[in-house]
């Protein structure tokens, strides 16, 4: 059986190349993700960017939705172009147990063999990125249970995507297929209960509620997701129609059709942009809250930050009681900067004895330092910077795991459609035409994808910082700019699919 197994698997080099590259393109962006949040977090100097830094830990755990995706279209394409030859070995006397436990240890040499490279790999580009944007002193920081957690990921991701053609005996399927009924029924419960825990969370100023309900409302989508391609592909493909009239046609009822496959490539992009327009949303409403309320009422004062956790409304009391001082004000929310104390000194008072006077009654307090105002606004402002530096530089890496599995995903279609598309060209349809049809399913499919994400992490970003109580800002140069990025990295991953569907004959039709 081992004998048989490496003999297949000699023989299936091209199909393993794919899975190794799937699976370290997807543990690459999990492990880059993760590392970056930590050593983000290891180099903060203040409650703020230490706050960052856990949210930037957060968005590395959704970076597994991408690749967990990436594993499965590219295990669904090996599977299905290898089927006659399953059939094969059935056909010998292999039983379905034993051409199943070949696809298992496929998978298994894939996984071990593509988490290995991807966890260098990801060690590698964070490095290269902390170093581009100059994080900290000391470099990247990688932790063992990093590791742990990026390696487990990309073997449970392969394994569950191979599970089931593991079962049917090596048959992958094509993965279109309709969706159950209980699925849309527990996904549409899911989706409502998420919702009302976001709305709640953010009217009722409960960060952790909010939370919870975005990472629910984002298990409900990956549920629904076999029943958005047709209704999105119906509003997306719109302009399609309109620009491209047959081609157009054809793309929009290609994204409609296989919705297990379009779904995964939709929910993929939508976790990495929806995360991403959540965190901008958040580092912005953060700038913002330095400018506006409290904060911005005390410019030209002092700011004691970060000293003092319970201790900070006596050492407030303290602090209002010194003849140098005319006003006081703590902020304390439950997110970042809580037990920051703002001063504002008293006419006539020079800032520097105010200074010196504060930071000696705060000494029992942990010394917390005391700084100017504008000091301690672009301190924060740097933080607020580098947190969204490390942000896009996480989404880049997100969206390049994702790109192989919509390629898969789209090569997929190609070769489910090829006596369609052999047929197109039978009639008259021109090789441009074919490749316009591809490029523009791949399109629609991005389009829908992109305002998913881009609405699910606008929502979310409304409650968490109502539920902050910060204002909540939309900045539209960096949304627009994430949006763009994602739709044309999805565009560009349809090019080799679209260059073969082009080259499709006749023959190719009838031969299937």
């Amino acid at each position: 059986m081992i004998r048989l197994a490496l003999g297949t698997l000699r023989g299936r080099r091209g199909r393993l190349a794919g899975l190794l590259a799937a699976v370290f393109a997807g543990v690459t962006s999990l492990t880059g993700a993760l590392v970056l949040g930590d050593t983000f977090e290891a180099g903060a100097h203040s409650r703020l960017a230490r706050g960052l830094g856990t949210a930037l830990e957060v968005f590395g755990l959704v970076a597994v939705v991408p690749a967990v995706f990436t594993v499965h279209h590219a295990f669904a394409a090996t599977a299905a172009r290898h089927g006659r030859e399953s059939a094969l070995l059935r056909a010998v006397g292999a039983s379905r147990a034993q051409v199943g436990a070949l696809v298992a240890v496929e998978a298994l040499v894939a996984g071990v063999g593509g988490t290995l490279a991807g966890l260098a790999g990801g060690v590698g580009c964070a490095a290269l990125l902390e170093r581009v944007l100059d994080l900290t002193a000391g470099g990247v920081v990688v932790t063992g249970g990093t590791l742990a957690l990026a390696a487990s990921a990309g073997l449970s991701a392969t394994l569950a995507a191979a599970l089931p053609a593991v079962l049917r005996g090596g048959d992958g399927g094509g993965g279109g297929g309709g969706v159950s009924e209980a699925r849309v029924l527990v996904g549409a419960a899911g989706g409502a209960v998420a919702a009302g825990a976001v709305v709640w969370g953010g009217l009722a100023a409960a960060p952790a509620i909010a939370g919870a309900g975005a990472i629910m409302l984002l298990g409900a989508m990956v549920l629904l997701g076999p029943v958005v391609p047709r209704p999105a592909a119906a509003l997306a493909g719109a302009a399609a129609v309109r620009l491209r009239r047959a081609p157009g046609v054809l793309a929009r009822g290609g994204a409609s059709r296989g919705p297990r496959r379009t779904a995964g490539t939709v929910t993929a992009l939508m976790a990495g942009i929806g995360m991403a327009t959540l965190l901008t949303v958040h580092a912005e409403s953060l700038r913002a809250s330095l400018e506006d309320g409290v904060a911005g009422s005390f410019r030209g004062g002092l700011v004691v930050d970060g000293g003092a956790g319970g201790s900070a409304p006596r050492l407030a009391a303290e602090i209002a009681a010194l003849p140098q001082v005319e006003a006081v004000a703590e902020v304390r929310t439950r997110w970042g900067h809580d037990g920051v104390v703002f001063v504002r000194p008293a006419p006539g008072a020079a800032v520097d004895d105010a200074a010196s006077a504060i930071a000696a009654l705060a000494r029992p307090y942990g010394a917390p330092p005391v700084r100017e105002h504008a000091a301690y606004a672009a301190a924060h402002a740097a933080d607020v910077d580098a947190f969204l530096g490390v942000v896009y530089a996480v989404f880049a890496l997100a969206v390049a795991a994702a790109l192989p599995g919509i390629a898969a995903a789209l090569a997929l279609g190609v070769r489910d459609r090829a006596r369609e598309i052999g047929l197109l060209r039978a009639v008259g349809a021109t090789r441009a035409q074919v490749r316009a049809m591809v490029r523009w399913e791949a399109a629609i499919v991005a389009l829908s994808g992109t305002a998913g994400g881009a609405a699910l992490g606008l929502f979310a970003g409304w409650a968490l910082t109502g539920a902050q109580e910060r204002p909540f800002t939309v900045p539209p140069v960096p949304l627009a700019a994430l949006a763009l990025a994602g739709a044309a990295a999805c565009t560009a991953a349809a090019l080799p699919a679209a260059r073969r569907a082009s080259r499709l004959t006749i023959r190719d039709a009838v031969s299937g």
